[in-house]
């Protein structure tokens, strides 16, 4: 786990950094502490599926996924260790690079329901504190760190393009109802094309060069107009079962552009296939840590 100082952040293999506009560092180099102004952006690698953490320029922070599979994934291995769950390695982490000192989650979002992106809770999981849910992915790191609002592709229903309903699914469900009656959480289905769904909270209008543009969501795909999207899928009715759209493809995908940086993420497909219509767009599963600010 890294390791901070009053002054300097250090990065272990934990996770990789490259930052834009003020150069490349390695795995062991120090890092500089997040200021006013920068656009953090860090892949947390524990194996077990994806997780970014961000730090918007005036500080409001945002987790996409939080992945905690079960079953093997090719060529990982558990890190920094398999002491504790992925969802807990997610969790110390954003606390340690967190700009406050009580870290609260300003948004945490999945882009799908998948166990590498949200976490698979079975048996062997452990309760929460509550008893209400298990612990697995984003569960655990609620857990431990607060999050204001949750963003994903299903609320409030969880019916497309089928019934979303197996023991994984029920237990988010639990932990959704939990949350918002008894931590106040708020809970929100992605709108596509919009760029007021995921906003800077502290100091908006000090940053106009900031964005967050939702791209896609469940084959709604932004067209580059206005808040303008159209349906990427065809009629549901229209297809045999064995063609309506896979839980990867109704990922959630989402622009994030500060000044001349545009990040792009979301998808567990090649996004020229599945959206050729997205200015930009590219597969994003493999990601790598940047800095952006103030030239």
């Amino acid at each position: 786990m890294a390791v901070m100082t009053q002054t300097k952040r250090y990065l272990t293999p934990f996770f990789l950094a490259l930052f834009l506009s003020i150069g490349i560092t390695v795995a062991g180099e120090p890092l500089t502490p997040w200021s006013a102004g920068y656009l953090d952006i860090h892949h947390i690698s524990t194996g077990k599926g994806n997780a970014t953490f961000f730090v918007f320029p005036d500080g409001t922070t945002l987790l996409i996924d939080a992945g905690a599979a079960t079953l093997p994934i090719p060529y990982a291995e558990a890190r920094p260790n398999d002491s504790l769950r992925p969802g807990e390695w997610i969790a110390r982490y954003i606390e340690h690079f967190h700009p406050q000192e009580n870290a609260i989650l300003d948004y945490a979002l999945l882009t799908h329901f998948h166990g590498d992106h949200m976490g698979f809770a079975d048996e062997s999981a452990p309760q929460s504190r509550s008893g209400a849910y298990r612990l697995a992915g984003i569960t655990d790191v609620a857990e431990q760190v607060p999050i204001r609002t949750l963003i994903d592709r299903g609320w409030a229903d969880y019916n497309y393009p089928v019934p979303l309903g197996d023991d994984n699914m029920k237990n988010y469900r639990s932990f959704l109802d939990f949350q918002t009656h008894q931590k106040g959480m708020k809970v929100e289905q992605l709108s596509p094309g919009s760029k007021d769904q995921i906003v800077l909270r502290i100091d908006r209008e000090r940053y106009p060069a900031f964005e967050v543009r939702n791209l896609a969501a469940n084959g709604v795909v932004w067209t580059g107009v206005g808040t303008e999207t159209r349906n990427h899928f065809p009629p549901l009715e229209s297809l045999p079962s064995k063609d309506r759209p896979s839980e990867n493809m109704c990922s959630i995908a989402l622009r994030v552009s500060y000044g001349k940086l545009d990040y792009y993420t979301g998808l567990s497909r090649p996004t020229r296939r599945l959206y050729p219509a997205v200015p930009g767009a590219y597969q994003g599963s493999h990601r790598t840590t940047r800095r952006a600010g103030p030239e």
